[in-house]
């Protein structure tokens, strides 16, 4: 296989640096919006006039919502997963031009840490509040 040229290797490099930014963005982004919306439908749900019955259709909704943060909370551990995988190619391209490896991961990343929290706590939340109504009818 042909070793690729320095022109190449700065455009991966530069490509690469975009990835692991952009992996990083989602990880603060999708927890807050999750968030976010799960305030916004519990919120209209509560305030509107048109429901019949608000305590079992609350309650679907709850876990309809606990169930996409299931989703989300495993996308995310996907987006991390990605993230490591670009910083490892970064290496891989500033050792290959030379430069100083500067791209590098965090063992403990805290900030992963709380929005995990966040996510999953705000699914329990859902899903709690999802069995109550709908056993209370």
């Amino acid at each position: 296989m042909d070793k690729p040229t320095p022109e190449t290797l700065h455009v991966q490099l530069t490509e690469l640096n975009n990835r692991s930014r952009w992996y990083c963005s989602q990880l603060w982004q999708i927890p807050f919006a999750y968030v976010g919306i799960c305030g916004i439908t519990i919120g209209s749900i509560l305030s509107s006039s048109n429901t019949l019955h608000p305590g079992s259709y609350l309650g679907v909704v709850s876990v309809v919502l606990a169930v996409i943060g299931m989703l989300i909370t495993g996308h995310v551990f996907a987006i991390m997963k990605l993230q490591d995988m670009a910083i490892e190619k970064l290496q891989d391209v500033e050792k290959s031009l030379g430069i100083a490896v500067d791209g590098r991961a965090i063992n403990i990343k805290w900030d992963v840490v709380f929005m995990t929290a966040l996510i999953t706590s705000t699914t329990l939340f859902m899903l709690a509040m999802g069995v109550y109504f709908i056993s209370k009818g």
